[in-house]
């Protein structure tokens, strides 16, 4: 990368499959935000879960830490690739 160039949002996509839109494409940040907003509405009223539990179902076993995995890989690979290839000078 040249000097004029910049690094765009970095943030990680999942295109998941959900029945029966059929896939859709989420950032992993997104997923991580929408079930810590879950997990406080349904802790203030737990009448919230009747709505909160289909949507959380839809999701494959796993994608929460997935979603971290993935946000923290991103960070990592961003700041050794700007050490690497556009910082290196």
């Amino acid at each position: 990368m040249g000097r004029h160039s910049n690094l765009g949002p970095i943030d990680p996509q999942f295109i998941l499959p959900i029945p029966p839109i059929g896939q859709v494409s989420i950032s992993a940040q997104s997923l991580i935000e929408e079930f810590e907003r879950a997990k406080e509405e349904v802790k203030s009223d737990q009448r919230n879960l009747l709505v909160w539990a289909p949507k959380i179902q839809q999701y494959p076993p796993g994608i929460l830490e997935e979603a971290r995995n993935a946000i923290d890989l991103t960070k990592e690979l961003g700041k050794e690739w700007l050490v690497k290839y556009m910082l290196k000078d």
